[in-house]
């Protein structure tokens, strides 16, 4: 990257003592990004190779901060996709639950229904019209297949 690029890329940033806001482009994951060389660039990733070099294939950038915005290099560190996805998890960070974006099923939802299929009161079909669902939804939801 060329010395106007790296000058334009910090005029996109917010720097402060803690977290390094992006202020550009950002894409629909949330991650900010950056147009260079004809391409457009994470910009987290963009701050990792000025500050700290080439990043090995195979590897990514994480953020330690769980900022998407943030460039500070101080919150970035290579990993792999097992390590961000076990950060994920730690930090429960996932969607899952009612954070998925596709689900509309609350906990309070799944917690009921496990109890009425438990119950054997109802049929599944008959506890997944009331909710919503098919049938094979309320077996997954049961066996904790789904919503574990």
């Amino acid at each position: 990257m060329n010395q106007a690029d790296k000058e334009r890329f910090f005029s996109f940033l917010e720097v402060s003592e803690n977290c390094w806001m992006w202020k550009g482009g950002v894409n629909s994951r949330g991650y900010g990004v950056f147009w260079a060389k004809g391409k457009s660039w994470r910009a987290h990733r963009v701050s990792y190779e000025i500050h700290e070099g080439e990043i090995p294939e195979g590897l990514i950038v994480r953020h330690k901060c769980d900022t998407p915005l943030c460039c500070n290099p101080k919150h970035l560190e290579l990993g792999t996709h097992q390590d961000n996805a076990q950060d994920r998890m730690v930090r429960n960070r996932g969607a899952s639950g009612s954070r998925n974006g596709s689900a509309f099923l609350t906990e309070k939802d799944v917690a009921e229904i496990r109890d009425l299929a438990n119950c054997g009161l109802f049929t599944q079909a008959t506890i997944g019209f009331k909710y919503g669902v098919k049938q094979a939804i309320v077996s997954k939801i049961k066996l904790r297949q789904n919503w574990k």
